[in-house]
């Protein structure tokens, strides 16, 4: 059996920058003031990519339980048509589980703990886990692809593979 122990990092710009984007109010003195001033709207770097093969996004509301810590990965999922974007509506911890686009290799999993204030956008191709969250149950608005083509690719991780996500 082989026991792989993934530790939860803080997430940043720069170490999730091989999987993604990060959304978060990084710049809070530049914004544009909107709707007579009531409004502040932030920028920000994100790029939506669901264009390929006649593609379109759409949005959705995910709610997703907590899990309690060790976790242990059974499986992962890609999208290689498109970007998927997940903007959480409640202020809880989230964990990101990553691998690089390309082929999938266990030895190069990522394990990212989200803030409260956080919110992520996976890069087309990205290897990552299903949504997990901390804590409570979180709700997010995910930004995905909707159209033709297959746009989910699931790798299932061995048994004799034991990959666990701790504290």
């Amino acid at each position: 059996m082989k026991n792989i122990s993934l530790k939860l990092e803080p997430i940043s710009s720069g170490l999730f920058s091989d999987f993604g984007q990060i959304i978060h109010e990084t710049r809070v003195d530049e914004f544009v003031s909107i709707n007579r001033g009531y409004t502040k709207k932030f920028a920000t770097d994100t790029v939506i990519d669901t264009d390929e093969e006649g593609g379109k996004p759409i949005i959705s509301i995910y709610e997703t339980q907590p899990i309690g810590l060790p976790f242990r990965l059974r499986e992962m999922e890609r999208h290689p048509l498109s970007s998927q974007t997940f903007i959480k509506i409640d202020p809880n911890p989230s964990i990101a589980i990553v691998c690089k686009a390309g082929e999938f290799e266990v030895d190069d999993l990522k394990a990212f703990l989200v803030g409260p204030k956080q919110s992520i956008s996976f890069g087309k191709g990205t290897w990552h886990h299903f949504n997990l969250c901390l804590d409570a149950p979180t709700r997010f608005i995910v930004i995905e692809r909707e159209g033709q083509g297959r746009n989910c690719d699931e790798f299932h991780i061995p048994d004799d593979v034991a990959i666990t996500i701790e504290h």
